[in-house]
């Protein structure tokens, strides 16, 4: 039995036709270190929320944070909740879905468990270019901001409790 041969062969550089290649300059996308800076732009409007959610109702438990999956490229949110209470947690929030149009954001807030709507839902769709995303977060984090006492009364309301 004789053993393999491999061939090689030296490269070689073609320099025919490249003039071709740039007749499409890149266009400055959405990178995937945009989401991260969005989310920490989204959270920093909501501070105002949560500062005033505290205000009205002492002691309320203040969770923020950010998932994205399959179907969302971000889900920026805030979870308030009472500490000893089974009455469920509300969930403030924006979501950042692909379409075939561009983007499109929706912000509510609802049940953490439930899923129950607290409050109107924000939807538009936007095109994809990060100061679109942008100006579409900061105005339904100011939306949003309006929420405390749907909030506030979601959170005493005994009807809500889970288990």
């Amino acid at each position: 039995m004789t053993p393999a041969v491999a061939t090689s062969y030296p490269p070689f550089a073609l320099t025919d036709d490249l003039d071709r290649l740039a007749a499409s300059p890149e266009e400055p996308g959405i990178t995937p270190e945009f989401w991260p800076e969005l989310h920490s732009e989204i959270q920093r409007q909501l501070a105002l929320l949560e500062g005033e959610v505290r205000r009205q109702v002492p002691g309320v438990r203040v969770v923020g944070g950010r998932t994205r999956g399959e179907q969302f490229c971000l889900f920026s949110y805030l979870t308030f909740s009472m500490p000893d209470s089974d009455i469920d947690p509300v969930v403030v929030g924006i979501t950042f879905t692909p379409s075939d149009e561009g983007v499109t954001v929706e912000a509510d807030v609802s049940g953490e468990r439930f899923g129950d709507l607290i409050s109107t839902v924000y939807r538009t769709t936007v095109g994809n270019s990060t100061h679109e995303l942008l100006a579409a977060a900061c105005d339904f984090a100011r939306e949003l901001g309006g929420s405390v006492d749907a909030i506030r009364g979601a959170l005493n309301d005994a009807s809500r409790r889970v288990g």
